[in-house]
């Protein structure tokens, strides 16, 4: 609801804010900018907010400096999601963005090309969500760029052996014989984190504490005892048997002997 406020606000109040600072040609230009955003289904940058199909999605702060600006990814409350820097790449002085994720701490690099427009790609991966950050989005996005200019030590994998680079999906190290608890949304070991999870209508998500997706898990059918497991770590899909009594604990523990969590 508070989102669903903001929007209106900005949809329907903002003339009135910008005509106090902004030229009526600028606004002119922004009304514009809106209009065929929504008649035409797509996302533009206008008086610093990305609009997707007319609606205000984020607000993107960008600071103009030398050599090249940075950029602010912000929720439409302005609370910072992502800081956007550029960079030059160590080994062949590639130049690309750094998308450096304030709440997980990852970073993902897509290089700095002409075509790339951060606006578009923010909408594309679908990376905010309200006033948060998708964790799918921002874990498709790792995926598609990671920290492939700033570590030298990085090396690309090929497509016969798509598993994640360490920098997308890192595991909580502790004991693993430790006794695992499970409760209230949280997964512990060895008096340690190791993973959240979320119920949803026929099953759970579950998430590494950095809050990148490990698993969907969602029940075959209605009253079935047969359980969908899709890992998005390898993009496998599994299926376990367990009644509804022990299904919560035998997953966990089937993640567990995976290496998923």
């Amino acid at each position: 609801m508070k989102n669903f406020l903001i929007a209106l606000l900005l949809l329907f109040c903002a003339d009135v804010v910008f005509s106090q600072r902004i030229s009526p040609r600028r606004i002119r230009k922004h009304r514009a900018r809106v209009y065929e955003s929504r008649i035409k289904g797509t996302v533009t940058l206008s008086l610093d907010t990305i609009y997707n199909k007319g609606r205000p999605y984020a607000i993107l702060h960008e600071k103009k400096q030398l050599p090249y600006n940075d950029y602010q990814l912000c929720s439409l409350d302005n609370r910072l999601l992502i800081s956007i820097h550029s960079g030059t790449g160590v080994r062949d002085r590639t130049l690309y963005f750094a998308f450096y994720f304030v709440e997980s701490k990852k970073t993902g690099e897509p290089e700095k090309y002409f075509g790339f427009n951060i606006e578009k790609a923010v909408v594309s991966f679908d990376l905010v969500h309200g006033d948060e950050i998708n964790p799918y989005g921002e874990f498709e996005f790792l995926k598609k760029y990671p920290r492939q200019f700033s570590d030298p030590y990085y090396v690309k994998y090929i497509d016969e052996n798509p598993v994640n680079t360490p920098n997308i999906y890192e595991i909580v190290k502790r004991d693993r014989d430790k006794q695992v608890y499970i409760r209230d949304g949280k997964i512990q070991q060895d008096y340690k984190l190791i993973g959240n999870y979320k119920e949803n209508d026929e099953g759970w998500r579950f998430y590494l504490p950095d809050h990148i997706i490990v698993a969907e898990v969602n029940r075959k059918e209605p009253g079935s005892t047969t359980w969908l497991i899709n890992t998005l770590k390898d993009e496998k899909n599994w299926s376990i048997n367990t009644n509804d009594e022990n299904a919560l604990k035998d997953i966990v523990q089937f993640l567990l002997e995976k290496q998923y969590l």
